[in-house]
């Protein structure tokens, strides 16, 4: 996403806080079709699912607006991995786990807990910040779901029956050695 920030000051680039509510704002419908854990299986399958454009810009419009005024302190989008991953992003950028529950996108998309962990798909975002402001996103015609609370040390994500664990501090580690791994 390109945009203009007409108010610096106000841009969503801040860690999470111990307590900030966590939504998924979007048209996003994980699925596993052209995904990274497809392809670490070596299943690529027949395409893509088809998308709608008018929602994943609306979302994104709608994002962008929250940015600017300062409803979210948190964002990010949902690419290479899908939710469990960018949750996995958040807890390694600010140090704090987090407790998500993912029985709302299941239910709203009819996926399975696989696909609501690791799917991918666009128009998808991940928010933090005040419960009570996060709530405001929603009924304005894009998709919100409340999934959880920033708190503890654990990357917990629940979806169905399947439950992904890590400390935040060895999520850390394992990006800090992958960065290593990099450079040399």
């Amino acid at each position: 996403m390109v945009g203009e920030l007409f108010e610096p000051a106000s841009c969503a680039g801040e860690p999470w806080r111990d307590g900030d509510a966590i939504a998924l704002v979007g048209p996003f419908n994980p699925s596993l079709a052209g995904s990274e854990l497809e392809k670490l299986r070596g299943q690529l399958g027949a395409g893509l699912p088809a998308i709608e454009i008018a929602p994943v810009r609306a979302a994104i419009e709608h994002v962008r607006d929250a940015v600017r005024a300062g409803t979210i302190r948190t964002v990010t989008d949902i690419s290479d991995g899908g939710i469990t991953t960018a949750l996995g992003e958040l807890v390694i950028n600010s140090g704090l786990g987090c407790e998500a529950d993912l029985e709302p996108v299941i239910v709203r998309h009819e996926c399975s807990a696989e696909d609501a962990l690791f799917g991918e798909a666009p128009g998808g975002f991940i928010v933090a910040g005040e419960k009570s402001q996060i709530e405001l996103l929603a009924g304005q015609g894009v998709e919100v779901d409340l999934l959880g609370e920033v708190g503890g040390e654990m990357l917990n994500v629940t979806a169905g029956e399947m439950r992904v664990e890590v400390l935040a501090a060895e999520a850390s580690a394992a990006f800090e050695s992958l960065a290593h791994k990099i450079e040399a």
